[in-house]
């Protein structure tokens, strides 16, 4: 992982440094956002531990135009295990153990901070994209004068609901920090129109909420926000226009949104296992192009989801009452 920016007579080419967060609804996007960035000429270092490496490296086929100059460094570091928390010695990505647990990977992750640390002073990049596990990158990357992009996998609609970093920290007089799962089952008083963007109470349950001397998700979420210079989010203007302009209010910085990062034509879908199959000319796209335009139901349940009986019997209800082809 070599430092320095470079001029090749096309622009500046920058090293970037990604950290994202130990699960693959993370760490794909942000593997899709390298890819974008070698593509362009710019050289990536992908930080992440040994077993998530090895599920990068099988999804890793970028183009032959991609000179070995601008290739995507995977850079593997493992976690160091706290028996106290009890898990797996396995357990580097959420799909490795239960909801419930995802607190106790959290921590662990954190200790990923130090080793990261030595190669970015070694290597000092241009930029680190970070997620939001991770907002105690912001004082080293302050300390080898290198600025923080907190890249959000999740939508605008979603973050704004969050709320401004101050809200989600309890600090200032305009804000009550939401404690109480109630407090998540209304539009919150920051967005100025019409949503029915909240939380379920049934959702609430089943998520959970930490407990005490586990990881925070809010706190994280507030000091990841806090702590970059600008923030990018996964998804378009077209999309959700409203929701990126308050964002950009609520947080009071550069919010830009990126785009939904899909696969490039003709590039592989592959999947965690290496498997393969493409989108381009693929059997989904396929039979997608045979229906009638804005007639085929898309269901997204999260690269984790389980669902329980009930559940799965009321989704295929929804979609038998439905009448519409889906996927």
């Amino acid at each position: 992982m070599d430092g320095g920016r470079s001029s090749d007579g096309g622009g500046v080419k920058l090293h970037i440094a990604m950290l994202p967060w130990l699960a693959m609804g993370h760490l794909i996007p942000y593997l899709h956002l390298s890819k974008r960035l070698t593509q362009k000429g710019h050289r990536v270092s992908f930080f992440t531990t040994p077993k998530n490496a090895t599920a990068v490296a099988n999804l890793l086929h970028p183009p032959a135009s991609i000179s070995s100059a601008a290739a995507i460094d995977v850079i593997s570091i493992p976690l160091l295990h706290n028996p106290d928390h009890e898990l797996p010695p396995e357990a580097e990505c959420t799909m490795d153990i239960e909801t419930a647990k995802q607190p106790l990977l959290k921590l662990e992750f954190d200790s990923l901070s130090e080793s990261i640390a030595a190669v970015l002073r070694s290597a000092k990049p241009d930029w680190v994209i970070h997620d939001f596990t991770s907002p105690w990158i912001h004082p080293i990357a302050a300390e080898i004068g290198v600025p923080c992009v907190y890249f959000s996998v999740h939508t605008a609609s979603t973050m704004s609901f969050v709320g401004p970093p101050d809200a989600i920290l309890g600090h200032g007089d305009g804000f009550r920090r939401r404690v109480a799962p109630e407090d998540f089952a209304v539009v919150p008083s920051w967005v100025p129109f019409d949503s029915t963007i909240v939380y379920r109470l049934h959702e609430l349950k089943k998520l959970g909420i930490a407990k005490r001397g586990e990881s925070n998700d809010f706190q994280r979420f507030g000091d990841s926000i806090l702590g970059s210079d600008l923030v990018a989010i996964r998804t378009c203007s077209e999309f959700e226009p409203e929701w990126i302009y308050l964002l950009s209010e609520l947080y009071k910085k550069p919010v830009i949104p990126i785009g939904p990062l899909f696969p490039a034509t003709g590039e592989a879908v592959n999947t965690v296992e290496g498997g393969g199959g493409g989108w381009s000319g693929g059997p989904i796209k396929e039979w997608l192009d045979k229906q009638r335009l804005d007639s085929v139901l898309y269901v997204a349940l999260g690269t984790e989801a389980v669902l329980t009986r009930d559940e799965l019997a009321e989704l295929a209800n929804g979609l038998e009452k439905s009448r519409l082809p889906f996927i």
